[in-house]
């Protein structure tokens, strides 16, 4: 008799156990990213943002209340960030022995910003149709690696023309230092103050600044991201999302003016960028 009754219940707690897996999947996902800054622009300058691109990829959790309808989540690397241009009369600070020197100008300005996340969102899914998956809900992501390469064109626009250069960037906004620059050689020679400077290949992402007050973007971002996924099978899936960030990603004591200064002082920007972002993914759920 305890025979049966210790089988009866292992055969109940089995059917359980396996009723129960039925209800998680997990999976992976991969694919590209086209991406964008939203903000405004500086009064008095030409500023562009478009797209960039990038990847991401992750693994996938999910659970389901029902077989159209549950919740899910992921832990997913990804790259976002902008392609910016700013153009207009401008200012370059130079380095004079131990003193910087800010002279008026027009500059090109052109970067190439690249921002890895670790992304988290929480989803709610329903399939309102077999094969088509629709979700939404917020994300919270963390910044680990915010980068940009680009250069920047200046010229002094005066009838004689002292100086005009082309220098290029090469941005780590975590590890960068004030006033430091990158490679080996000189990118021109400028005649400032009747003083002679050597400015160097590559500039990084504090080379004008003389003190850093910690770095260019916010560490945390959090927004809403919604979007669909197709299952060419029961396993494979393509899908589409689109993420918008609720966040300010730029700190406003790094955040400066390209425009102007202030006395030879930076002019702090007090603006929301904002990141957006698409994707297109192809994956797996197991």
């Amino acid at each position: 008799m305890k025979f049966k009754v210790v089988l009866i219940l292992a055969i109940g707690f089995l059917i359980n156990t396996n009723i129960q897996a039925q209800r998680y999947n997990l999976g992976i996902r991969a694919g590209l990213n086209y991406s964008k800054f939203i903000g405004p622009s500086e009064e008095g300058m030409l500023e562009g943002k478009s797209l960039n691109n990038g990847i991401h990829f992750g693994m996938t959790f999910a659970y389901k209340l029902n077989d159209i309808a549950g919740f899910k989540t992921e832990i997913a690397y990804t790259a976002i960030g902008s392609k910016d241009s700013i153009v207009g009369d401008s200012y370059y600070i130079f380095g004079i022995g131990n003193e910087n020197v800010a002279k008026t100008g027009y500059a090109k300005r052109y970067l190439d910003i690249s921002n890895s996340y670790i992304n988290v969102p929480f989803h709610a899914y329903i399939f309102p149709f077999k094969k088509l998956e629709l979700f939404g809900g917020p994300y919270i992501a963390f910044l680990i690696n915010p980068t940009a390469a680009g250069r920047i064109e200046f010229n002094d626009q005066s009838d004689e023309l002292k100086y005009s250069f082309i220098q290029s960037l090469d941005y780590n906004y975590f590890t960068d230092k004030a006033t430091r620059g990158k490679g080996f050689g000189e990118v021109v020679t400028v005649i400032v103050d009747d003083t002679r400077i050597v400015m160097p290949q590559v500039a990084g992402a504090y080379y004008q600044f003389i003190t850093k007050n910690g770095g260019l973007y916010n560490i945390f971002d959090l927004g809403i991201s919604g979007g669909l996924q197709y299952y060419i099978n029961k396993s494979f899936f393509a899908g589409f999302r689109a993420n918008y960030g609720l966040l300010d990603v730029t700190r406003q004591k790094m955040d400066v003016s390209y425009r102007s200064l202030d006395n030879g002082t930076y002019i702090l920007r007090d603006d929301r960028d904002t990141n957006f972002s698409m994707q297109f993914s192809l994956g797996f759920k197991f």
